[in-house]
C-alpha cells in the first residue's frame, strides 16, 4: 500500500504552462466566429462592396428574380453583337435560315422578316431552336414563303443577338 501512496503523491498540480497550452487549443479549435442568424440570411449589409466576384458565384446560382432592378449594367455584361443570315426564296417556294451566335458568345435574342413587301412575301414569324442542354438556344431561325406570282426572289433575314 505505502507504494500506491507515493506514486499517487508525486502526482501533483499541471503546471501554468499547460493550462495555458490547453487554453490555447481549446479556444483554436472552438474559434470566436459567429454564423449568421438562420439559413439563407445573407444580405447586402452583410458583404463589404465588391467581396463577391463573378468568379466566387457557381453558374446559373443566381436567378433573374433574385437580381434587383438596374443593379447589373450592360457593360457589366460584355459586348453585344449581332449575328445575320440571309436565304434567297425562289418563286412558289417556302424555307427558313437560321443563324447562330459564334463560339463562346451566349445568344439573348433574335428576329427575322421578309426583305420584299409584295403580297408574295409571307412571312410566318422567327424563333429560337436548338437547344443546348434543354434550356439555353444557340440558335435563331425565321420561316417564310414565295407564293407563286409577282416576285422572282423573297429575301428571308434572321438575326441572333449575342452576348460576348
Amino acid at each position: 500500500m505505502g507504494r500506491f501512496h507515493r506514486i499517487k503523491s508525486r502526482v501533483g498540480l499541471p503546471s501554468p504552462a499547460l493550462i495555458v497550452g490547453v487554453v490555447a487549443v481549446v479556444l483554436a479549435l472552438g474559434g470566436s466566429a459567429t454564423a449568421l442568424n438562420g439559413t439563407r440570411t445573407v444580405q447586402a449589409n452583410d458583404l463589404k462592396n465588391n467581396s463577391v466576384t463573378a468568379r466566387a458565384i457557381r453558374a446559373d446560382a443566381v436567378r433573374e428574380s433574385e437580381i434587383q432592378a438596374g443593379a447589373v449594367q450592360d457593360a457589366e455584361l460584355g459586348t453585344i453583337v449581332s449575328r445575320k443570315d440571309t436565304n434567297s426564296l425562289a418563286d412558289g417556294s417556302s424555307g427558313r435560315v437560321d443563324v447562330q451566335c459564334d463560339a463562346g458568345e451566349r445568344m439573348i435574342g433574335g428576329g427575322g422578316n421578309v426583305q420584299q413587301s409584295a403580297p408574295d412575301a409571307i412571312y410566318h414569324g422567327d424563333n429560337p431552336t436548338n437547344p443546348v442542354n434543354g434550356t439555353t438556344f444557340n440558335t435563331w431561325e425565321a420561316h417564310a414563303t414565295n407564293a407563286a406570282g409577282n416576285l422572282a426572289n423573297v429575301d428571308v433575314n434572321v438575326w441572333a443577338i449575342c452576348l460576348q
